[in-house]
């Protein structure tokens, strides 16, 4: 007995193409890592805003959300970032925040915006 192969098969390109830019669409916008979830993040989904500013007046915005909102003992943490120059153009973005009008009154400055807890559940 031997191995049925169905010749007549057309594989499209274009198929393919879409599959590969998804990918690299979705590796290339943010950044998932998978991280422990302690008691205190038990059942929260938590967002974290931190800029930094440049002496130059360009500045880089990164917002981190960090889920373990399913009680499991570990979840992900999503990092989204974006660059902006010193006219506070955007030069690089990946989903993350505006803070360039931080960085206009105060070059060189750095810090982290109040943490949210976007959802909360009972674990």
């Amino acid at each position: 007995m031997g191995i049925v192969t169905n010749t007549n098969r057309k594989n499209s390109p274009a198929l393919l193409y879409l599959f590969f830019f998804t990918v690299l669409l979705g590796c290339a916008t943010s950044e998932y890592i998978t991280i422990d979830c302690p008691a205190s993040l038990a059942g929260k989904v938590i967002t974290e805003l931190t800029w930094e500013c440049h002496s130059n007046g360009s500045s880089t915005c990164t917002e981190t959300r960090s889920d373990c909102f399913y009680c499991d003992p570990f979840g992900y943490k999503r990092v989204l970032s974006n660059k902006y120059d010193e006219n506070g153009d955007l030069t690089t973005g990946y989903g993350g925040w505006d803070c360039s009008s931080k960085c206009s009154t105060s070059p060189g400055s750095s810090g982290t915006q109040s943490t949210k807890i976007n959802k909360q559940t009972r674990c």
